[in-house]
């Protein structure tokens, strides 16, 4: 699997490109950090650091574009802002605080909505697989190297691009309904 089409941010290619953008101190930093807490994110704790520095030094989408395309999908910002959160957590941590009452609710719906969108893009792949499921003769939209999944809009992304046996285009998008079942 090529490093840019992994699910998870690869601190591997993150070293590398911070490394290459002139922060080598500070991924070597982020690299051995020394991580002492009651909870086992060390990676997404990383992670959440790798993050929030190319956000402030303003190159992560460059950094999406080159080394993590998956960062630029919905399940791709969800973990983004999961490495965040473990990274405010971790420096509350440090700073003596257990985290408010709300933390666990929140921690909790974030965790449905990630698997929400989990469960959301494994429907979206076995029916990409399986067109002709939905319709005979139906078949994944291909343009160059962009496939019909997640097909990228002026606006954002389609689940599913496909086309039937006229030459129509279909479109397939899938919404998690709030009891977390597919419509």
């Amino acid at each position: 699997m090529d490093q840019n089409q992994g699910e998870t941010l690869s601190l591997k290619a993150a070293y590398g490109f911070g490394a290459e953008h002139g922060l080598q101190q500070e991924v070597d930093e982020i690299r051995d950090m020394v991580i002492e807490w009651d909870r086992s994110y060390t990676s997404s704790l990383r992670r959440g650091y790798i993050v929030d520095l190319f956000e402030k030094r303003g190159i992560f989408e460059e950094f999406k574009k080159s080394c993590w395309e998956n960062g630029n999908t919905p399940a791709g910002e969800s973990k983004r802002r999961r490495y965040l959160r473990i990274k405010q957590q971790y420096e509350d941590f440090l700073a003596g605080h257990s985290g408010s009452d709300e933390s666990p609710d929140v921690d909790s719906e974030e965790e449905k909505s990630d698997q929400q969108f989990a469960a959301e893009s494994d429907l979206r792949d076995f029916l990409a697989k399986n067109l002709t499921g939905i319709e005979p003769g139906l078949a994944l939209y291909q343009k160059g190297e962009q496939s019909g999944v997640e097909f990228s809009i002026e606006n954002g992304f389609i689940d599913i691009l496909a086309v039937d046996l006229q030459g129509r285009f279909v479109v397939i998008e899938l919404k998690v309904g709030r009891d977390g079942t597919k419509r």
